[in-house]
């Protein structure tokens, strides 16, 4: 069910087979989305965080962050190695450099 909600709001692996499309054509690039998300965060989630007279009340929200942290940064390392198969298998093509990964043109 989320897939199928990620997937109606980003689009489809086929829409975006290269990052210069998935920048042009990605609903989360257009500027106004980008800037209801971080308003919207800010106004809701961060403005009363900051409005708090003690802040001890946020130890219990540190350690689940902590913990959400860890967990995810296991379950990349558990993936990478899928997804790099997948690159090397079925994306990269030597001659196009239009499929080779470049963390600096991102």
């Amino acid at each position: 069910m989320l897939g199928e909600i990620i997937y109606n709001f980003c689009g489809y692996y086929e829409d975006y087979e290269t990052v210069e499309n998935f920048l042009t054509k990605s609903f989360w690039n257009l500027l106004y989305v980008k800037f209801s998300i971080m308003y919207g965060i800010t106004i809701v989630i961060l403005l009363p965080l900051c409005l708090l007279r003690d802040v001890s009340r946020l130890g219990v929200s540190s350690l689940l962050g902590l913990i959400t942290f860890i967990f995810i940064i296991i379950i990349l390392i558990i993936q990478s190695p899928s997804y790099m198969k997948h690159y090397w298998e079925n994306i990269y093509e030597e001659n196009d450099p239009s499929t080779h990964l470049n963390i600096f043109n991102i």
